[in-house]
């Protein structure tokens, strides 16, 4: 993964490299610059669980679970990130740097023309981000990532297991694998 970043003109971020909370695995980010004089930024997050159940743990906000694995991109809550510009809070913003990490990754998204939204949703929107989902269902979006050249190591986690895994309101991060 860090080979087919890199060869896409992404940049290892040494200086941003911290460790995850659910095992404390090394997390190495790497940036590349996007439109507006913002960077765009990708946290590779070395995985001895499954990357849903990281994500979910971890996530601040929905506009944060989307993630990548050897050969596809998901994307779960894409209609309110990149259609409405609108994501959902799903920690509590506390004081100390847990609390200063969530205001500056709201501000990121603020400067990025995406709302966040407190837990008061209309009926459409509950229902979108509280139901019972599966990765790949029609509310995600998949992307199938070019493979072509790299060596085929066959992955710990089959497309067909992540894409049958189920979540239910990702604030709670509760998971069936």
């Amino acid at each position: 993964m860090q080979w087919s970043l890199e060869s896409d003109g992404w940049a290892h971020s040494p200086n941003d490299e911290s460790t995850n909370g659910l095992h404390d695995e090394p997390v190495k980010v790497y940036q590349k610059p996007g439109a507006n004089d913002n960077f765009l930024q990708i946290s590779l997050h070395a995985c001895p669980v499954s990357v849903l159940l990281l994500l979910l743990y971890e996530a601040p906000s929905t506009a944060t679970l989307s993630f990548i694995t050897w050969n596809k991109a998901y994307s779960l809550f894409p209609r309110t990130t990149f259609v409405r510009k609108e994501c959902y809070l799903l920690q509590k913003i506390e004081d100390g740097e847990a609390g200063d990490s969530i205001r500056a990754h709201l501000t990121e998204l603020s400067k990025n023309g995406i709302k966040t939204k407190a837990h008061h949703w209309d009926d459409e929107q509950e229902h979108e981000i509280t139901r019972i989902r599966r990765v790949g269902d029609k509310h995600t979006w998949v992307i199938n990532l070019e493979t072509t050249g790299l060596e085929i190591v066959m992955s710990p986690v089959p497309d067909a297991a992540i894409e049958a895994s189920t979540f239910k309101n990702p604030g709670v991060a509760r998971i069936q694998l």
